[in-house]
């Protein structure tokens, strides 16, 4: 008798078990494991080594069947598909296809029109329908919610701001706040959300995912203070914009032989103050992660100015606390006898065209977002680490802020160019 052997997979459960069939005589005589398949690795259960005798049972379905109310009516192969893509045609019809939201929230940063144009454009190039959410969290509880087309975020990658608007919202804070806004995402079909902003918008969208709608968080907060990633939407453009009103500082400081305090945002992270005194070769960055010897400074200041030292610039961090800065200038003033001013940024600094890095960061985080939406993997925050876009689990990176390590590469270079920071 020949016997013929057919290398195949066991299909009654996920495990994916290699077997042999053993034809002969047009029938599969037994079925025995493949001896060196990785699943299984020579083993199977009772129902694979028994698979062959439901192939050839007399009551096996050999034909596609359609449940009418007369019964079971037989179909061909070609009928069957043409029933089953008319029926998922009727269903996207009545229910809409999948349909996402996307919202900014919190402070606005330079680039997130730009993440909002990125993820528009490729989730819709998905089949996925786009409906953009105005004024944040609150405005998702009151229903400000209109769908986003292709066209509606062109010309936008150049602007500063975000064309959705934000607020902050103290109803969002309860928990009836976020049940409602999980209902109006029902009744306008939103079946997931992408979340842009900082550690608030991070928070928001964990309690949302919680509440049974699925987020996704793209960090976008000039203050560079989300957990998880290197950069965040916006940092760049406001540092820039503090290095050019800081290089026009210098330029009166220089001619009335002054000193300008700067104090720049950021909370309680230093990364702005830090980075932006290096940038502009300022005397000290004065941030909350590393305390600063100020007697130390000042004997530096005075023994310059004795040296012909005409403009003195020092960073601080808005996270010192209020009346930090006016009392710095006051003591400056004091122990120095160098006349100081106070310049503070405040707001400007959210403002203005994103730089070339900004726009390029926010499409490749846009773009990541709308890939994690097709693959359906919602809860995780889109992250930069070591030049290389990732997520994390948004639940481990929600109310976590990164601070300026001690040993961080900028505070090494800030020290070796003479910077004062913590000395």
């Amino acid at each position: 008798m020949d016997i013929r052997h057919t290398a195949t997979t066991c299909p009654y459960c996920g495990c994916g078990c290699g077997l042999t069939l053993e034809t002969a005589e047009g029938r599969i005589q037994r079925s025995v494991p493949t001896p060196d398949s990785p699943v299984n690795r020579g083993k199977l259960c009772v129902k694979g080594w028994n698979v062959h005798e439901f192939i050839q049972h007399p009551d096996r379905l050999k034909t596609p069947l359609l449940r009418t109310e007369q019964g079971w009516q037989s179909l061909d192969w070609e009928s069957a598909l043409d029933h089953a893509a008319g029926e998922l045609a009727r269903i996207r019809d009545q229910y809409g296809p999948d349909s996402i939201g996307v919202l900014t929230s919190g402070g606005d940063a330079p680039g997130m029109n730009a993440a909002v144009r990125a993820v528009t454009r490729l989730a819709i190039a998905k089949g996925v329908e786009v409906m953009g959410i105005y004024n944040g969290y609150q405005g998702l509880i009151d229903g400000e919610i209109k769908p986003l087309h292709a066209r509606d975020v062109s010309y936008i990658i150049n602007r500063g701001g975000t064309m959705l608007y934000t607020a902050r919202s103290a109803e969002f804070r309860t928990a009836e706040g976020v049940a409602k806004a999980a209902d109006v995402c029902r009744q306008n079909g939103i079946d997931g959300i992408v979340a842009i902003g900082g550690d608030g918008t991070f928070r928001g969208a964990v309690d949302l995912t919680d509440a049974g709608i699925p987020c996704i968080g793209i960090p976008g907060t000039i203050d560079n203070d989300i957990a998880s990633t290197d950069m965040t939407i916006g940092f760049d453009t406001a540092m820039n914009t503090v290095v050019e009103l800081v290089d026009k500082l210098r330029d009166t400081g220089e001619s009335h032989a002054r000193c300008n305090v700067v104090e720049v945002m950021g909370r309680e992270a230093g990364d702005i103050a830090l980075n932006t005194s290096i940038a502009v070769g300022a005397v000290t960055a004065v941030i909350k992660e590393i305390p600063t010897d100020f007697e130390y400074l000042f004997h530096k200041m005075a023994e310059a100015r004795q040296n012909g030292k005409r403009n003195f610039i020092i960073i601080t961090c808005e996270g010192m606390g209020p009346g930090y800065s006016e009392q710095l200038c006051k003591t400056i003033e004091e122990k120095t006898g160098i006349e100081t001013r106070l310049a503070r940024l405040a707001h400007v600094q959210r403002g203005g065209s994103p730089s070339a890095y900004d726009r390029m960061l926010s499409t490749i985080f846009g773009v990541h977002a709308a890939q994690l939406i097709a693959a359906e993997n919602y809860g995780q925050a889109v992250a930069m680490a070591g030049n290389v876009v990732t997520h994390n689990p948004l639940s481990e990176v929600a109310g976590k802020t990164k601070f300026v390590p001690a040993d961080a590469q900028a505070v090494r270079a800030a020290r070796s160019m003479g910077i004062s920071l913590g000395d």
